[in-house]
């Protein structure tokens, strides 16, 4: 079986694991784990419980398959440096969707997630290196060229508006990094990321207003009710993994017929990705179709999609997932026990 073969089926695993424990949880009316009055000890031990369960797949995802395959390992201080922040993150976050909707209700739930999810897609700069091991070398106009030891890692667009910035890694070659920056810049030229963006967030909040109305005990009155809130929006994640890359793919091939009329030697920089990433350069359609917003090499050089796309939204929603938390954000085939990729997930 290849390296990419293994890792899929790794994250099948893993995220059917995830949704059978959270159709469980609701279905058995499982009690969340009480070991004081404060609320912010319930969600620690919550946490916690995630990192152990979460941990197999981890060691399975960053240090077996890679090394099985002579690729390179997560450390174990860079797993608990990433397991230790994200856990942070998301007792932070939870906190404050707990006192909104408590205070508020669901209109309150809703603004407050909203106003997180703002701060993760403003923070993703500074998460993406408190997590991993990305770490800013130098500067150019926009962009930032980090040093970074996953291979896989890709960078992306992190911030809004003024603050937005381009983060690339140093090791890549100049013409790689021009290509990419005329990609790059398409895909907010033509509102591609702004699409993903606002995919990636209305359908977490449509998830998060869906699982208080339809998940059985969901609320904020209880540790238990939260914990089957949490449960409730896995299972929505779960849906978003089989729906959202069909919005996300279109923009790949945007980007690259936009970076083809501009006469960008994209092809070659293409299958250089693909080799550091997965080495998958082409795939069966329905395993495409199911599981990978990122269109196969081969389906690119071929061409294909219309319109422009939400670029990296399927990705997108489980990163801003960590606004509720939704369980399944580190544990699809591409990021799982890979700290360096969990903030900003492998790509185009």
């Amino acid at each position: 079986m290849t390296y990419a073969r293994s890792r899929l089926w790794l994250g099948i695993t893993g995220v059917g694991t995830w949704t059978l424990l959270a159709a469980l949880g609701i279905w058995q009316q499982w009690q969340a784990p009480v070991v004081s009055g404060s609320r912010v000890a319930d969600l620690l031990v919550l946490a916690a419980l995630y990192v152990v369960i979460q941990a197999p797949f981890d060691w399975l995802g960053g240090h077996y398959l890679p090394g099985k395959f002579g690729r390179g390992q997560t450390s174990f201080a860079g797993w608990a440096k990433g397991v230790a922040v994200q856990g942070l993150c998301w007792v932070a976050a939870s906190s404050v969707l707990w006192w909104a909707g408590g205070a508020w209700g669901d209109a309150g739930a809703a603004t407050a997630m909203l106003l997180v999810m703002l701060t993760l897609v403003m923070g993703q700069g500074l998460l993406a290196r408190a997590v991993g091991s990305v770490r800013t070398v130098s500067e150019e106009a926009n962009t930032e060229l980090v040093a970074v030891g996953d291979p896989a890692f890709v960078g992306g667009w992190v911030g809004l508006g003024p603050t937005r910035r381009l983060l690339m890694p140093l090791t890549w070659p100049a013409e790689w990094r021009t290509v990419q920056r005329a990609r790059r810049g398409g895909v907010i030229e033509n509102g591609a990321r702004a699409a993903g963006l606002a995919v990636a967030a209305a359908f977490n909040l449509a998830g998060l207003l869906v699982s208080l109305a339809w998940t059985p005990g969901a609320g904020f009155s209880s540790p238990d009710a939260y914990l089957r809130l949490v449960f409730g929006f896995t299972l929505w994640s779960f849906a978003g993994l089989l729906l959202l890359p069909s919005v996300s793919r279109p923009a790949v091939f945007a980007a690259d017929r936009l970076a083809g009329a501009r006469s960008i030697a994209w092809k070659a920089v293409a299958r250089g990705l693909d080799q550091q990433q997965d080495d998958e350069p082409a795939r069966s359609p329905w395993v495409e179709r199911i599981f990978h917003p990122v269109p196969s090499l081969t389906a690119r050089l071929r061409g294909g999609g219309r319109g422009a796309g939400a670029w990296q939204a399927a990705r997108l929603a489980l990163y801003l997932s960590w606004s509720v938390p939704g369980l399944l954000s580190r544990s699809v085939h591409c990021n799982v026990g890979r700290p360096d990729v969990w903030v900003l997930f492998p790509g185009d």
